[in-house]
C-alpha cells in the first residue's frame, strides 16, 4: 500500500505505462501515454485495483485494465480521460465507508456504486459504454450532471439502492433487477426499454409507463397498477412471448400488444392468461391490439361481485388503424392463484368455488347480470374444464368463441370479465378431475420448463479484503 500522492504522467504515445495493482491513498493518471494495468496470474481474489481516498484522471488520459478486473475508489472521483478494455467490462466501483463525490466527464464500461451512504455526481456527465449497477446506496444525479448511457447498455438494480434522476439513453437500454426484497421504481425505470428483466424476490413496482420492445423475463411480480397509481406495459413484439421464468411470476395492472391473425395464442400477464383471435381471417389487414387489465385479489368490476374468484379481468380489442372494434371471436385463457407447494395461503383466491367448475364469465351491459362468455374447452365429457399448475400455484382454463368488438358490442356485453361457476352447467365426478388431464386446444404454458436466472452481475459481486 502507498500512503502519498502517485501521479503517472508519461506524455509519449509509444510509450505504455504500467500502473502496478497495489493499494494507493491518493492516485493521479494524465498524459497521452497509454496506461495498462496487469495482475498477478496466482491471485486469489477478484483484480481488483484500490484507491483509498481519491483517483483522479485527465482527459488525454487513457487506462486499460484486464477483463473482468476492477478500479475499487473509496473516495472522491475526477475522471475525465477512459477507463476500459477490450471486453468493455472494466469497472469503476465506488465503495466508500462515508458518502462519495464522482466528478468529470469521462468514460466509463461499467460503473458500480454500493456505498450505504450515498454517491453523489457532480460537474459533468460520464459516458457509460457497458453497465451501471446500482448495489446500494442512493445514486444522486441531475439532468446538468449525470451520466449519458451508450446503445445497448445495461442497469441493474438491487432493492438496497436507488437511483435519483435519470440516465440520459442514447438508444437502446436493458433493465435487470436482482436480489432480495420488494422495489420500487426509481430513476433506473426508463419510458423505453430493449429489456424488463425482473428477477428480485419480492417484486418491482413500476412508477409510469413503459414501452418494452425486443424482451420481456419475470421471475417475480411486476406491478403496473397499485391503489394509489395505474400505468401500462406496452409490449411490442408480436411474435416474442414473454418468459415467465417462475410459475408465481405475473404482471399486475394493465397490459397491451399486438394480437395477429394466426394459430399463436399471445401470452399477456403470466404463463396461462392470453388471447388467440379466431377464425382466421375474419377481419381485414389491419392489425389488431389487444388491452388486457388483471388484477389479483380484486373481485371484478362493475358490481364487485363476491361471489366469482377473487380476481378482475377487463379485455378489449381494436384496430390500430381505424381505432375502432372489428367484429370477431376470440380464445381467451385465463388463470387464477391458489396456495401452491411454492406458496403461502395470502396468495388463495378460489373464494370456496369449486375449482373444476369455474368458467369464463362477462358483463351483460343490458340485463345487469353475469353470464357464461364462450365455451368451455375440457378434454371430453367427463373431464374437468380447469387445470392445476404442476407447482401447484394456479388453476387455468380456457374459453372458445368470445365474442368481441362489434359483436360484443351488439350483445350489449362489456370489457368486464369475471370468472365463476354457472349452476347450469355441470362437470364429471371428481374421479375425472383428478386425472390432471390436458385440456383439447388450450395454452399450456410455453414456458413452464424454463429455470429461473437470477444470477447477480459479476461486479456487484465483487469483494476484497
Amino acid at each position: 500500500s502507498i500512503g502519498s500522492l502517485v501521479i503517472f504522467a508519461r506524455y509519449m504515445l509509444r510509450n505504455e505505462q504500467h500502473i502496478p495493482a497495489l493499494r494507493y491513498s491518493r492516485l493521479a493518471l494524465s498524459g497521452r501515454a497509454p496506461k495498462r494495468t496487469s495482475f498477478s496470474v496466482n491471485d486469489t481474489v477478484r483484480n481488483i485495483l484500490i484507491v483509498h481516498d481519491s483517483l483522479e484522471t485527465t482527459s488525454e488520459a487513457v487506462w486499460m485494465i484486464p477483463p473482468s478486473a476492477a478500479v475499487q475508489v473509496r473516495g472522491g472521483i475526477l475522471h475525465e480521460g477512459r477507463l476500459t478494455n477490450n471486453n468493455r467490462d472494466a469497472v469503476l466501483w465506488a465503495n466508500g465507508s462515508q458518502s462519495q463525490v464522482l466528478s468529470g466527464s469521462g468514460v466509463l464500461d461499467e460503473l458500480t456504486i454500493e456505498n450505504p451512504h450515498g454517491v453523489v455526481k457532480e460537474r459533468g456527465i460520464f459516458r457509460l459504454q457497458s453497465a451501471l449497477n446500482l448495489v446500494s446506496g442512493e445514486f444522486r444525479t441531475t439532468p446538468q450532471h449525470s451520466l449519458r448511457l451508450l446503445d445497448n447498455a445495461v442497469i441493474t438494480r438491487f432493492p438496497q439502492a436507488t437511483l435519483i434522476g435519470e440516465p440520459i439513453v442514447e438508444r437502446r437500454v436493458r433493465l435487470r433487477t436482482r436480489g432480495d426484497g420488494r422495489m420500487s421504481a426509481t430513476g433506473e425505470f426508463a419510458p423505453m426499454l430493449s429489456v424488463l428483466d425482473i428477477a428480485n424476490s419480492g417484486g418491482y413496482i413500476a412508477s409510469r409507463n413503459v414501452v418494452v420492445q425486443d424482451s420481456l423475463r419475470l421471475a417475480s411480480r411486476l406491478w403496473f397498477e397499485t391503489p394509489s397509481n395505474s400505468y401500462t406495459l406496452d409490449f411490442l413484439p408480436r411474435t416474442t412471448q414473454p418468459v415467465f421464468s417462475q410459475d408465481t411470476a405475473e404482471i399486475i395492472g394493465v397490459m397491451r400488444r399486438m394480437v395477429d391473425a394466426d394459430s399463436v395464442t399471445r401470452l399477456f400477464h403470466n404463463r396461462y392468461t392470453g388471447l388467440q383471435i379466431l377464425p382466421l381471417g375474419q377481419f381485414g389487414a389491419n392489425a389488431l391490439q389487444a388491452t388486457m387489465r388483471v388484477m389479483p385479489q380484486r373481485f371484478p368490476s362493475p358490481n364487485n361481485d363476491s361471489s366469482k374468484i377473487w380476481r378482475a379481468f377487463e379485455c378489449s380489442v381494436s384496430d390500430t388503424l381505424t381505432k375502432t372494434a372489428p367484429p370477431l371471436t376470440a380464445r381467451f385463457s385465463y388463470a387464477w392463484r391458489t396456495a401452491g407447494e411454492q406458496d403461502t395461503s395470502s396468495a388463495e383466491e378460489t373464494n370456496g368455488l369449486e375449482a373444476p367448475r369455474v368458467l369464463l364469465q362477462r358483463w351483460n351491459t343490458a340485463r345487469a347480470e353475469w353470464e357464461t362468455a364462450g365455451s368451455p374447452l375440457r378434454t371430453g365429457r367427463r373431464s374437468s374444464w380447469n387445470r392445476l399448475s404442476e407447482q401447484g400455484a394456479w388453476y387455468f382454463g380456457v374459453a372458445d368463441s368470445v365474442m368481441m368488438g362489434s359483436l360484443a358490442q351488439a350483445a350489449m356485453l362489456s370489457s368486464f370479465y369475471a370468472l365463476g361457476v354457472d349452476s347450469t352447467r355441470t362437470v364429471a365426478p371428481s374421479l375425472f378431475v383428478r386425472a390432471n388431464l390436458a385440456l383439447e386446444g388450450a395454452l399450456l404454458p410455453s414456458n413452464a420448463s424454463v429455470q429461473n436466472s437470477t444470477a447477480n452481475t459479476s461486479a456487484a459481486l465483487m469483494k476484497t479484503d
